[in-house]
């Protein structure tokens, strides 16, 4: 390419184009371009190209749609919770309710009020499980009709304290509802 440049043919540039062109056009109508002129014309190309513009109104749009759908599921896997703990106070039940699994041990069956405590555990960490389904329910679908932003804003901090998925939630939930162009749709 040494010694060549390119020209511009019919609306295409053309390369093998003489380094020192004559200043006029040859008789098969190619059009020699000077290195100001390719500047110019590169400059004014570029010039000419739309910005890279991101919308964000569709971005903050898919945004709350994915958080929407993370607090379903949030809620959903809160009731799965509360199955593995119903199945919990079902084994823990059976094994202190049974005589037989206590026959032979020298102090027997522990008391009564042993199992009593247990099922306050039980039923405060229940109430806690359907109380987070609840308001991660409660906080998709006010999501979903831009409503409520601060009901989800308080979801999102109950949220942090629920290792590792409620912290990552509600740290996204807090990225995006804090967002000033997020804060316009409500």
């Amino acid at each position: 390419m040494c010694g060549k440049r390119p020209a511009h043919r019919h609306g295409k540039w053309v390369l093998g184009a003489p380094l020192h062109p004559p200043r006029t056009a040859p008789n098969n109508g190619e059009t020699f371009l000077g290195i100001g002129t390719v500047i110019r014309g590169i400059d004014q190309a570029m010039n000419d190209l739309p910005p890279l513009m991101r919308d964000q109104r569709r971005i903050d749009a898919e945004h709350l749609r994915l958080l929407a759908i993370f607090h379903w599921v949030m809620a959903g896997l809160a009731l799965v919770g509360l199955g593995f703990l119903a199945l919990h106070w079902l084994f823990m039940h059976s094994m202190f309710d049974n005589p037989a699994m206590w026959k032979g041990q020298p102090g027997g069956p522990p008391p009564k009020e042993f199992f009593a405590v247990f099922k306050w555990i039980y039923v405060f960490f229940g109430s806690c499980i359907v109380l987070t389904a609840a308001a991660n329910g409660l906080s998709a679908r006010l999501i979903q009709q831009r409503r409520g932003r601060v009901v989800s804003l308080v979801v999102a901090a109950i949220n942090c304290m629920g290792l590792p998925f409620g912290t990552v939630l509600g740290v996204f939930t807090f990225m995006v509802l804090l967002r000033d162009s997020v804060a316009e749709l409500y």
